[in-house]
Protein backbone atom coordinates (compact mmCIF):
# COMPACT_ATOMS: atom_id res chain seq x y z
CA UNK A 1 0.00 0.00 0.00
CA UNK A 2 1.30 3.42 -0.87
CA UNK A 3 1.90 5.96 1.85
CA UNK A 4 -0.65 8.50 0.58
CA UNK A 5 -3.35 5.80 0.26
CA UNK A 6 -2.63 4.61 3.79
CA UNK A 7 -2.77 8.15 5.19
CA UNK A 8 -6.01 9.05 3.41
CA UNK A 9 -7.93 5.73 3.72
CA UNK A 10 -6.70 3.77 6.72
CA UNK A 11 -5.22 6.21 9.24
CA UNK A 12 -8.51 8.12 9.82
CA UNK A 13 -10.10 4.83 10.96
CA UNK A 14 -7.73 4.56 13.93
CA UNK A 15 -10.12 5.94 16.58
CA UNK A 16 -13.10 3.91 15.37
CA UNK A 17 -11.01 0.74 15.29
CA UNK A 18 -9.85 1.47 18.83
CA UNK A 19 -13.42 1.87 20.06
CA UNK A 20 -14.46 -1.40 18.45
CA UNK A 21 -11.54 -3.27 19.99
CA UNK A 22 -12.01 -1.58 23.36
CA UNK A 23 -15.71 -2.39 23.40
CA UNK A 24 -14.91 -6.07 22.93
CA UNK A 25 -11.93 -6.55 25.26
CA UNK A 26 -12.36 -3.67 27.77
CA UNK A 27 -8.65 -2.94 27.97
CA UNK A 28 -7.12 0.27 26.66
CA UNK A 29 -3.64 -1.17 26.21
CA UNK A 30 -4.82 -4.30 24.41
CA UNK A 31 -7.14 -2.28 22.18
CA UNK A 32 -4.22 -0.03 21.22
CA UNK A 33 -2.12 -3.13 20.44
CA UNK A 34 -4.87 -4.54 18.24
CA UNK A 35 -5.23 -1.28 16.30
CA UNK A 36 -1.47 -1.12 15.82
CA UNK A 37 -1.46 -4.73 14.59
CA UNK A 38 -4.24 -3.99 12.11
CA UNK A 39 -2.42 -0.91 10.84
CA UNK A 40 0.80 -2.88 10.35
CA UNK A 41 -0.97 -5.71 8.53
CA UNK A 42 -2.75 -3.30 6.20
CA UNK A 43 0.46 -1.34 5.59
CA UNK A 44 2.42 -4.47 4.64
CA UNK A 45 -0.34 -6.00 2.52
CA UNK A 46 -1.41 -4.89 -0.96
CA UNK A 47 -5.19 -4.56 -1.01
CA UNK A 48 -6.27 -4.50 -4.68
CA UNK A 49 -8.86 -7.28 -4.19
CA UNK A 50 -10.54 -5.52 -1.24
CA UNK A 51 -13.48 -3.43 -2.42
CA UNK A 52 -14.10 -1.75 0.94
CA UNK A 53 -10.90 -1.24 2.97
CA UNK A 54 -12.90 0.28 5.83
CA UNK A 55 -15.02 -2.85 6.28
CA UNK A 56 -11.88 -4.97 5.90
CA UNK A 57 -10.20 -3.09 8.77
CA UNK A 58 -13.31 -3.31 10.98
CA UNK A 59 -13.56 -7.05 10.38
CA UNK A 60 -9.87 -7.58 11.07
CA UNK A 61 -10.08 -5.52 14.28
CA UNK A 62 -13.15 -7.38 15.48
CA UNK A 63 -11.60 -10.78 14.76
CA UNK A 64 -8.30 -9.93 16.45
CA UNK A 65 -10.12 -8.58 19.51
CA UNK A 66 -12.32 -11.66 19.78
CA UNK A 67 -9.29 -13.93 19.41
CA UNK A 68 -7.42 -12.04 22.10
CA UNK A 69 -10.45 -12.12 24.38
CA UNK A 70 -10.69 -15.89 24.04
CA UNK A 71 -6.97 -16.36 24.65
CA UNK A 72 -6.59 -14.09 27.64
CA UNK A 73 -10.04 -14.45 29.25
CA UNK A 74 -10.00 -10.79 30.22
CA UNK A 75 -12.00 -9.55 33.13
CA UNK A 76 -14.69 -7.01 32.30
CA UNK A 77 -13.85 -3.52 33.44
CA UNK A 78 -16.47 -0.84 33.91
CA UNK A 79 -17.36 0.67 30.55
CA UNK A 80 -17.11 4.15 32.01
CA UNK A 81 -13.30 3.90 32.08
CA UNK A 82 -11.80 5.85 29.21
CA UNK A 83 -14.93 7.84 28.36
CA UNK A 84 -15.18 11.43 29.50
CA UNK A 85 -18.49 12.37 31.02
CA UNK A 86 -20.16 15.59 30.07
CA UNK A 87 -20.42 18.19 32.76
CA UNK A 88 -23.79 18.29 34.47
CA UNK A 89 -25.35 20.59 37.02
CA UNK A 90 -24.17 18.74 40.09
CA UNK A 91 -22.87 15.54 41.63
CA UNK A 92 -26.32 13.94 41.87
CA UNK A 93 -26.98 14.48 38.16
CA UNK A 94 -23.52 13.11 37.35
CA UNK A 95 -24.22 10.01 39.43
CA UNK A 96 -27.64 9.46 37.79
CA UNK A 97 -26.21 9.88 34.30
CA UNK A 98 -23.31 7.53 35.05
CA UNK A 99 -25.70 4.91 36.43
CA UNK A 100 -27.97 5.16 33.38
CA UNK A 101 -24.98 4.73 31.08
CA UNK A 102 -23.74 1.80 33.15
CA UNK A 103 -27.16 0.11 32.95
CA UNK A 104 -27.33 0.68 29.19
CA UNK A 105 -23.89 -0.84 28.64
CA UNK A 106 -24.76 -3.76 30.91
CA UNK A 107 -27.97 -4.38 28.94
CA UNK A 108 -26.05 -4.21 25.66
CA UNK A 109 -23.47 -6.65 27.02
CA UNK A 110 -26.30 -9.08 27.79
CA UNK A 111 -27.39 -9.22 24.16
CA UNK A 112 -26.43 -12.15 21.94
CA UNK A 113 -23.09 -11.58 20.16
CA UNK A 114 -24.31 -10.58 16.71
CA UNK A 115 -27.00 -8.27 18.06
CA UNK A 116 -24.51 -6.62 20.42
CA UNK A 117 -21.97 -6.13 17.62
CA UNK A 118 -24.57 -4.68 15.25
CA UNK A 119 -25.91 -2.30 17.89
CA UNK A 120 -22.36 -1.18 18.70
CA UNK A 121 -21.48 -0.60 15.05
CA UNK A 122 -24.72 1.18 14.15
CA UNK A 123 -25.61 3.21 17.23
CA UNK A 124 -22.19 3.96 18.69
CA UNK A 125 -19.87 3.87 15.66
CA UNK A 126 -22.47 5.25 13.22
CA UNK A 127 -21.82 2.76 10.44
CA UNK A 128 -24.37 2.26 7.66
CA UNK A 129 -26.36 -0.94 7.21
CA UNK A 130 -24.30 -1.77 4.12
CA UNK A 131 -21.00 -1.37 5.94
CA UNK A 132 -22.20 -3.49 8.85
CA UNK A 133 -23.43 -6.17 6.46
CA UNK A 134 -20.04 -6.28 4.73
CA UNK A 135 -18.16 -6.29 8.02
CA UNK A 136 -20.17 -9.10 9.60
CA UNK A 137 -20.84 -10.98 6.36
CA UNK A 138 -24.61 -10.68 6.65
CA UNK A 139 -27.32 -9.32 4.37
CA UNK A 140 -28.68 -5.83 5.00
CA UNK A 141 -32.05 -7.34 5.88
CA UNK A 142 -30.44 -9.53 8.54
CA UNK A 143 -28.65 -6.50 9.96
CA UNK A 144 -31.92 -4.56 10.18
CA UNK A 145 -33.73 -7.47 11.84
CA UNK A 146 -30.96 -8.06 14.38
CA UNK A 147 -30.75 -4.34 15.16
CA UNK A 148 -34.52 -4.10 15.62
CA UNK A 149 -34.51 -7.08 17.98
CA UNK A 150 -31.54 -5.74 19.95
CA UNK A 151 -33.08 -2.30 20.38
CA UNK A 152 -36.43 -3.81 21.33
CA UNK A 153 -34.82 -6.03 23.96
CA UNK A 154 -32.80 -3.13 25.43
CA UNK A 155 -35.88 -0.87 25.41
CA UNK A 156 -38.03 -3.48 27.18
CA UNK A 157 -35.32 -4.11 29.77
CA UNK A 158 -34.95 -0.36 30.41
CA UNK A 159 -38.70 0.01 30.88
CA UNK A 160 -38.74 -2.90 33.33
CA UNK A 161 -35.93 -1.30 35.31
CA UNK A 162 -37.58 2.11 35.37
CA UNK A 163 -41.05 0.83 36.23
CA UNK A 164 -40.26 -2.01 38.59
CA UNK A 165 -36.60 -1.69 39.52
CA UNK A 166 -35.88 -5.29 38.49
Amino acid sequence: MKENEFISLILPLKDRLFRIAWHIIHSKEEAEDIVQEVMLKVWKRELPEVTNPEAYCYTMTRNLALNRLELKENRNISLMVGYDQEMYAGPFENMVQAEKLNVLHRLMAGLPGVQRDIMQLRDIEGMSYTEIAETLRLTEEQVKVYLFRARKKVRESCLKLENYGL
